[in-house]
């Protein structure tokens, strides 16, 4: 009787785990309890409020960065940073000139991707997270225009995720640990993301809209000037004369105004229009930025 029951419990326990190989959510009870140190494991923000751990780096392969020394705050993928209305949801934009986009391809593999169905999709910034599908993300900021691709395999509601992934380098192909994949798979996701590269709308996506922030993004990029600032506070300033630009700065305590004013301008050629001058001040103070729906430029602490 006891070698039946504990043949039966040994079963159970091989069967769910192999629910979760194959990216189905085990489905007896609540979630169980799962190691969720693994880089590819995402917590939601909404549920654990924790901000490193709710964002991935296909660039480094990365989840936690603590001190921003590897990805220095710009991230590729967050998971369920939305109101509660609509919780577990992926996004791919999170502060700063992020303008990325990605898809939801539906149930499939990395080798189902067909190079063919590319004009079908439809590029969004933020997705529902469906165990099993498959994503596509055109990483798209200041300094990145990177694709990948990342598949859900484990999804606990209001809680976390996991994904496996590959992402598109100059070098070739990088993948999440243990992933295998043949190397012809290359060649066919290069094809895919040229396809929808050349639909067009995905480089200049923000300019589709006339909202007073798309406005200010594009005010930020065409001021390009010959004699920047010197010191982030020129450019605050600078910012500031725009027209129907507002610039909010943190008010919280301890904030030094004074030293982050007088943060110099890297002497970097790349540096020429006001948007890049603000990038890189702001990374050097810690600080971020985004342009808030009424066209005002918000800096906050990291």
């Amino acid at each position: 009787m006891i070698r039946s029951l504990t043949l039966v419990l040994l079963s159970s326990a091989v069967a769910l785990a192999q629910e979760a190989d194959r990216g189905q959510e085990p489905t007896r009870g609540a979630s169980p309890t799962v190691d969720t140190s693994a880089h590819e494991w995402l917590l939601s923000r909404q549920k654990h409020g924790d901000y490193e751990k709710s964002t991935f780096s296909f660039e480094h392969g990365l989840r936690d960065d603590p001190e921003h020394a590897v990805t220095r705050n710009d991230w590729d993928l967050q998971f369920d940073n939305s109101a509660a209305a609509r919780p577990d949801m992926f996004g791919v934009r999170m502060v700063r000139d992020d303008i990325s986009l990605f898809a939801d391809l539906g149930e499939l593999g990395f080798a189902d991707v067909d190079p063919a169905k590319a004009a079908e999709v439809r590029m969004l910034d933020e997705l529902e997270c469906f165990v099993g599908h498959l994503y596509v993300v055109h990483t798209m900021d200041t300094e990145t225009n990177r694709w990948a691709f990342f598949r859900v395999l484990v999804h606990h509601a209001n809680d976390s995720v996991r994904v496996e992934w590959l992402a598109l380098d100059p070098q070739g192909l990088r993948s999440s640990p243990g992933l295998e994949f043949e190397s012809a798979l290359e060649k066919k996701l290069r094809l895919y993301v040229r396809t929808l590269d050349g639909l067009g709308g995905l480089r200049h996506c923000r300019r589709d809209s006339e909202t007073s922030s798309e406005r200010v993004f594009d005010l930020l990029e065409r001021d390009v000037r010959k004699d920047l600032p010197r010191e982030f506070g020129g450019v605050l300033d600078q910012l500031a004369e725009l027209p129907d630009v507002k610039v909010l700065l943190p008010k919280e305590r301890g904030f030094d105004l004074a030293a982050v004013r007088a943060i110099p301008v890297p002497e970097d050629p790349r540096i020429q229009s006001l948007e890049a001058a603000l990038e890189a001040c702001s990374r050097a103070a810690r600080l971020g930025w985004q342009v808030w729906d009424d066209g005002a430029v918000v800096l906050k602490r990291m």
